[in-house]
């Protein structure tokens, strides 16, 4: 019971901060996929709302730098691609070099973070936050495809463990 109405509170949030975002200055997809993914994290990891206190920095935290390190490999796979032809042997080792570099500090994090997590949540939530990442980002593929179109509130399912 109190699980359902920590599920039901932050839904209701989300909802409310997305009728204001749509009065203030237009709805804004981001920020509904945003409080779609603190829903869906919450209830599939069955936060406390003391867990969820310290979790959701640390999380979003993460979340920005992946998303640094996701515009500087796509600006550098963009730039390739755009411009191969013209670009020398040494010019394209050097993007490679710093491609492989981007794979590598997105491998620090992931360590970076796994600690942090560790230290703040129970290793079986660690756990079920990694499997939950790859369930949401399968949700939003499923969605943007047309399969999740019209198909109402996220369904609970219980974690692949």
């Amino acid at each position: 019971m109190y699980r359902k109405n920590l599920v039901i509170t932050v839904v209701l949030f989300c909802v409310v901060q997305l009728s204001f975002a749509q009065r203030g200055r237009g709805y804004n997809r981001m920020e509904q996929i945003q409080a779609e993914r603190i829903a869906f994290f919450t209830e599939r990891m069955a936060l406390t709302p003391g867990e969820a206190k310290v979790f959701w920095p640390v999380y979003n935290e993460l979340s920005g730098k992946r998303e640094k390190i996701f515009i500087e490999r796509r600006t550098l796979a963009d730039n390739f691609r755009n411009s191969r032809e013209s670009l020398s042997e040494k010019e394209v080792e050097s993007m490679a070099d710093k491609f492989i570099d981007l794979q590598s500090q997105e491998s620090r994090l992931a360590e970076e973070y796994h600690k942090k997590f560790k230290s703040i949540l129970p290793a079986g939530k660690v756990m079920i936050l990694y499997n939950t990442e790859n369930e949401f980002r399968n949700y939003l593929l499923r969605r943007l495809s047309g399969g999740g179109r019209g198909q109402g509130p996220i369904q609970r399912e219980a974690p692949d463990l």
